[in-house]
């Protein structure tokens, strides 16, 4: 159920109260409290229930066939393990090792006869390789690979996210505008997978967003507390809403292979020039011809000595698409190839120069150039921007929405 606020009738609300205030001369902070929150009626376009309370985060996935081992613990008093919502045993005790043989789950030596488990503590929190993580586990054996899925509340998803994806020491605002990126795009993820009916909603590492289980950190847990519920949405739905270091001013909606249609609000027709003059922005990596081929070895093969490199194709947003590498044949190599074998390499925005005995590569830019610049956010708050605003710049075409 949706509840919309008719423009006209807040409109005249507010004008309401505006004069109420200043017929009794309320220049107090309450006065002020209470104008903000008649604004904060229509900062968001729309209140509505979420049926995602939870987030499936894969946390490892172990091949049948090596028979590997796994110790889960809690540092509460003792484990549970259910089945189909009731207790099917309970651990007194504060660790278990689990195997798989022949397609069968074994708990401490005993077998368990269900292909999945899932694993609660009675206080406390549960641990997986010296990590401690909110919510329940799930234990699933499929497609030959035991599965370990963290089941964790949606806000404690979002606050150890940030614990990854965020900056250390970075103010308030700007985590604000990380918690409501990152929960948008979990959302939208976790939708996909009930439309796929896959097993879990995302991974924890960078494929998705990492996620490292719990920590103490106060700023981010108020950032998520601040923004609780808040996404941002398009058409009425939650957005992809990506995210990379620094995007080098690129302009988005140029960037070709990038199917905007699916994702109108990622093509964002005007440059960020706030991350412009920060350290992030630009880089260098110098290279020996043998440098690069043992790096790209698996491409080009043992025999070809590497001469050159030349920048063979780029986009209309100027983002390497092809690199040829020379040697007796040239090589052609995808610009996304380069930087996947190339760690030094932080774009796809760059150029190549051959210098007497290496080769050099500057670039502009951190990551993939889409969708949010972190470093751009950061001096925006710097500038006096608060997150609503920031959030809107990166995504057009979007709406705040609190789900509740």
């Amino acid at each position: 159920m949706q509840m919309k606020w008719p423009m006209s009738v807040l409109i005249k609300s507010i004008q309401f109260l505006k004069i109420l205030l200043r017929c009794w001369h309320v220049t107090t902070l309450l006065g002020r409290c209470i104008l903000l929150s008649f604004f904060s009626l229509y900062t968001y376009a729309t209140t509505t229930h979420t049926p995602y309370a939870h987030v499936r985060v894969l946390l490892d996935q172990l091949s049948l066939k090596e028979g590997k081992p796994l110790t889960i613990s809690t540092t509460g008093d003792h484990l549970m393990l259910m089945h189909m919502g009731s207790v099917k045993r309970r651990v007194s005790k504060q660790s278990i090792v689990v195997t798989h043989k022949r397609g069968q789950l074994y708990i401490d030596g005993r077998r368990y006869r269900p292909q999945e488990c899932a694993i609660t503590t009675f206080g406390g929190h549960l641990q997986y390789n010296n990590r401690s993580y909110d919510g329940s586990f799930q234990l699933l054996l499929h497609n030959d690979s035991l599965l370990v899925i963290n089941k964790v509340p949606l806000e404690a998803y979002i606050c150890s996210v940030l614990h990854s994806e965020s900056w250390p020491g970075w103010p308030l605002e700007v985590n604000k505008v990380f918690a409501v990126a990152c929960r948008s795009y979990v959302l939208s993820m976790i939708a996909q997978a009930i439309k796929q009916e896959q097993p879990y909603d995302v991974c924890n590492t960078n494929l998705h967003q990492t996620y490292a289980g719990k920590h103490d950190k106060k700023v981010l847990k108020d950032a998520v507390a601040q923004t609780k519920g808040v996404v941002l949405v398009h058409e009425g739905k939650p957005i992809r809403a990506m995210f990379d270091s620094c995007c080098g001013g690129v302009i988005p909606a140029h960037i070709a292979d990038v199917h905007f249609p699916d994702a109108p609000y990622l093509a964002r027709d005007y440059p960020c020039t706030h991350c412009k003059d920060l350290w992030i922005y630009s880089w260098q990596a110098e290279f020996t011809p043998q440098q690069l081929h043992e790096k790209l070895l698996a491409k080009i093969g043992h025999r070809m000595r590497i001469s050159d490199l030349l920048v063979s194709k780029r986009d209309k947003a100027g983002l390497v698409q092809e690199v040829l590498v020379h040697g007796a044949t040239p090589v052609p190599v995808a610009g996304k190839e380069l930087y996947t074998l190339c760690k030094e390499i932080k774009s796809f925005c760059y150029t190549i120069e051959r210098k007497k005995d290496t080769i050099l590569v500057k670039g502009k830019g951190y990551g993939h150039h889409l969708g949010l610049c972190q470093w751009g956010a950061r001096q925006m708050v710097a500038d006096h921007w608060d997150y609503r605003r920031i959030l809107h710049f990166y995504y057009p075409q979007t709406k705040l929405m609190r789900f509740v």
